[in-house]
This record gives C-alpha cells, sequence and structure tokens, in this order.
C-alpha cells in the first residue's frame, strides 16, 4: 500500500524475510495459499501397509481338494461375535471403513472342534456384502451347513 507520502509498505515475515508491495493484502492471501498448497502435498494418502505371510498345509492323511484356499487377514476392530438363537439364527451389526470401491467379502466362522493337538476347526461361509440401494449399508445372509 502506498502511504500518502509515497511509501510502500514493508512486511516482514518470519522465514521469508521482508516484502514490499502496494497491496500487502494480496501478499498474505498468496502466502497462505503457498502454506496450503505445501501442507496438502505433504500429506500421504497412503495407508501404512505391511507384509503378511501365511503357510497353510493339508494335515497328513487328509484328501487334498484342486480347490483354491481363501485366506483373509482381517484387522481385530472387525471382527465380532454373536450367538444363534432357538431357529439357528444371529445378526451382527459393526462399522466398517468406506472407501472408494472397495468391495466387501464376509467371513463367518464357527467352532465345530478342538482337537487333541489345540487345533479348532471350523465350518464357514463366505461371500461378498451387497450394498444398499441408498449406498449406506452392506447386508451380508448366509447358512452354516
Amino acid at each position: 500500500m502506498v502511504t500518502e507520502e509515497g511509501h510502500v509498505t514493508d512486511i516482514e515475515i518470519p522465514l521469508l524475510g521482508k516484502v514490499k508491495s502496494n497491496y500487502p493484502s494480496v501478499i498474505i492471501a498468496f502466502i497462505g495459499a503457498a502454506i496450503l498448497i505445501y501442507t496438502v502435498s505433504r500429506v500421504d494418502p497412503e495407508v501404512p501397509t505391511i507384509d503378511l505371510s501365511a503357510a497353510v498345509g493339508v494335515a497328513e492323511g487328509t484328501q487334498t481338494s484342486s480347490l483354491p484356499v481363501i485366506i483373509a487377514a482381517v484387522p481385530q476392530q472387525y471382527l465380532g461375535l454373536t450367538t444363534l438363537d432357538e431357529a439357528g439364527r444371529g445378526k451382527f451389526d459393526f462399522k466398517v471403513e468406506r472407501t472408494h470401491d472397495t468391495a466387501y467379502n464376509v467371513v463367518v466362522l464357527q467352532p465345530v472342534e478342538i482337537t487333541e493337538d489345540g487345533i479348532t476347526r471350523y465350518q464357514s461361509i463366505h461371500g461378498p456384502a451387497e450394498i444398499t440401494e441408498d449406498q449406506k449399508h452392506l447386508l451380508f445372509e448366509g447358512v452354516l451347513r
């Protein structure tokens, strides 16, 4: 800003030094925009990952199958327990992370046996969760057999 005497306004900005301008508010707006752009560019949108290795085998004397084996790594926050009623039905509701274009497969496990060596055997079902028409809920229905 030019004063009545014709002097240009000096602005001292930490780390940048002195800036002379006829329009100090414009310079401050540009500096704010630059800081915002720098900060946003430094944010890493990538979720940190860790490698997980799983070794799976078939017990000796057990018949093998050519069907694929499904392996899932499920964060503890997404594990839940429910009990079945007299009709053999159970329900469990919880929130999961909603990300763009992420499909969810639901895996249901029910213990059926604990072997002598402490291994738990399960019956299981799995399949895709369907998103509701309003795009606000995921639904899964399955029957353990």
